[in-house]
């Protein structure tokens, strides 16, 4: 892996959601990082998806950041149980969760003890170490510049690495279910059980 000098300030702009641009809880933060950090992050990102890939440490149950695996996949799966379901006259409940702001309330040392649990090497972790610490960022609107504050949770938005780090921090999530089934596209999650009527 490449080394990028992280301890650069990443400069955001916040972009409007919903509502009222002008209340802060209805933006979400844009970060725009240096060239240099998109190319070793890429060259992170691929080496990162093909231990992922080889070691099978992604639950199956997960359509998000998975070589062949999408939106359409998650649907499929859902589908098939909703009909499965239905064919065996059985009632089907299913709970959905969206997780609001997941990528900024990633912790770092929660994340990188989970890195450290799915088994990548000492030199992998301390770069992710590096590449999630010692961060700051500050927030540019016209011409109006705020002091840089240290990042301190989550993962830049707009980065290469930011939904396979967020998919391996939820990923054991889809397996505290025991008596239902789940399955999940990234910061989505849906809970399934069937019942008879």
């Amino acid at each position: 892996m490449c080394n990028a000098d992280v301890n650069t300030p990443i400069s955001g702009f916040p972009v409007s959601r919903s509502g009222d641009f002008n209340k802060p809880a209805n933006t979400r933060p844009i970060s725009l990082l240096p060239i240099l950090s998109k190319v070793c992050e890429r060259l992170a990102h691929r080496q990162f998806v093909d231990f992922l890939n080889r070691s099978g440490k992604i639950s199956k149950f997960q359509s998000g950041n998975r070589e062949s695996h999408s939106t359409v996949t998650a649907l499929l799966q859902f589908t098939d149980d909703i009909l499965k379901s239905m064919d065996e006259k059985k009632i089907s409940l299913i709970v959905l969760l969206d997780m609001s702001k997941g990528f900024d309330s990633i912790q770092h040392e929660r994340l990188l003890k989970k890195l450290h649990k799915i088994g990548i090497s000492t030199t992998a972790w301390t770069w992710f170490e590096i590449y999630l610490t010692k961060r700051s960022q500050f927030v540019r609107m016209e011409d109006t510049v705020s002091d840089p504050l240290p990042l301190n949770f989550g993962v830049p938005q707009g980065s290469i690495l930011g939904p396979v780090l967020f998919t391996v921090y939820v990923n054991d999530l889809l397996s505290v279910p025991k008596h239902c089934k789940s399955s999940g596209y990234v910061d989505d999650t849906k809970v399934f059980l069937s019942l008879p009527p």
